[in-house]
């Protein structure tokens, strides 16, 4: 039998992984959760975000809370296994989590380093040489869970946030298909962050990202 997994992810390195996720033959992709449709652009056209669009095309059920606590019976009903989340964009309440067996989170850094959303960013603006993708175990505590399984990533000296995205979308694909189903069967086994090296990549603001 397989997996029943919902997905939570909104943009483009989310939308990749759950292209990854509709690959493995041993789970089930019984619905997405991602962020309300926006306005977009200077003629505010009404755009859905790229996951919507992935689910859209494989006939798979959408749910767009603006809260997405506000869902807990729809999600409940789903009689879901598993969830995976990847760049979603709200923070997920422990009523959510405590409908599945396990949450899986893709994070775009090496936890315990970056703990937060804009990771990617970070690494850019830090000048770091290497980032990477954590699979992790989702707790209420903001990236704070046991990581699985971690690979490296080397940034390239003309590398930016754009170009960064799309590797790291490359290898969260990778490590989906190659760790989540290990995972899920518990034959890979989570490790404890260690708390002495955290840091944080809060959300960006426009203001911030302005080239000095």
């Amino acid at each position: 039998m397989k997996n029943r997994i919902i997905f939570c992810g909104t943009p483009d390195i989310a939308a990749g992984i759950l292209e990854s996720l509709l690959e493995i033959e041993s789970i089930e992709v019984v619905a997405v959760i991602t962020q309300p449709d926006r306005f977009v652009g200077r003629k505010k056209v009404l755009t859905p975000s790229p996951v919507k669009v992935v689910a859209n095309e494989n006939d798979i059920l959408v749910l767009q809370p603006e809260k997405i606590g506000t869902i807990t019976l729809e999600v409940q009903n789903l009689k879901p296994d598993f969830m995976v989340t990847c760049a979603y964009g709200q923070f997920v309440p422990q009523k959510i989590l405590d409908l599945f067996k396990n949450c899986i989170n893709v994070h775009g850094s090496l936890l315990p380093k970056y703990r937060g959303g804009s990771p990617i960013q970070y690494s850019i603006m830090n000048g770091d040489e290497v980032s990477g993708i954590s699979l992790m175990k989702m707790i209420k505590q903001m990236d704070a869970g046991e990581v699985y399984v971690q690979e490296e990533i080397k940034i390239e000296p003309n590398d930016n946030s754009g170009s960064l995205f799309l590797k790291m979308t490359s290898l969260g694909q990778s490590m989906i298909k190659k760790y989540l189903s290990k995972i899920l069967s518990g034959e890979i086994k989570g490790k404890p962050q260690d708390e002495s090296q955290v840091t944080f990549a809060y959300n960006k603001v426009g203001e911030q990202e302005k080239i000095d």
